[in-house]
Parts: structure tokens; sequence; C-alpha cells
């Protein structure tokens, strides 16, 4: 998938991947392409959550911060009109009921911005 409007913010790249989910979905992951240590059990971890609870956002919680999101796709159409540099951190601080937060017990992964930061 590609953003021709990444420019305009990081409210276009999530638009621009939640269009792209198949029809079948129920929910989508969020990842930061900045993050790339983020693994398959913390994925795993944000599926079992929306699995147990229906949330409409399940958000990782690491030990110093928050981590990657999952959206449930009665939110998408919401989702997808955030403007800007606004992620789904606006709908969490906006709907804080919608939120629920698996903790993993260890830092968050490092952000990666350049391709000299990577181990």
């Amino acid at each position: 998938m590609h953003n021709p409007a990444y420019r305009d913010g990081q409210a276009t790249s999530l638009a621009a991947a939640l269009h792209a989910v198949h029809d079948g979905s129920e929910a989508a992951v969020i990842l930061l392409a900045d993050q790339p240590g983020v693994t398959a059990d913390d994925v795993r971890a944000l599926m079992d959550g929306f699995r147990a609870t229906r949330s409409q956002i399940v958000r990782l919680v690491f030990a110093d911060g928050p981590g990657p999101a999952l959206l449930s796709r009665e939110i998408y159409a919401e989702a997808g009109h955030l403007h800007g540099d606004a992620g789904a951190r606006v709908l969490m601080a906006s709907h804080p009921e919608w939120v629920h937060e698996v903790h993993i017990d260890r830092p968050a992964p490092v952000d990666i911005d350049t391709p000299d930061e990577l181990p």
C-alpha cells in the first residue's frame, strides 16, 4: 500500500491503511515503521486482548510507555477522519472508555529513525 498524501501527516497513512484492510477483518493492528523491535508475541498480545474484551482499541503499554495498538473495525470511520500528525492516540485521548491496555513487562522497542540506528 502506498500513501501519496504522507506529507499531510500520520493520519493520512492511518486512513489509507484502514481503507486497504480486507472487508472480512474485525480489526487492524497499527504498527509504526520506526519500531522494528515489536515482536510477534507483542502483536499476539494485542489480538488476544481484543478477542478477550472486544474493545474498540487495544493498546500495548510497555514498562516505560505506550506501544502499538489494535483498532476495531467499528471505529475505522472515526479514525479515517483524523487530520495532520494525529494518529490513534487522539482517539484514545478522546475516548478512554474504548481503550483496553495490555501491559508488557519490558521497555518499549527503540525508535529507529535512520539506518545508522539499526542494531
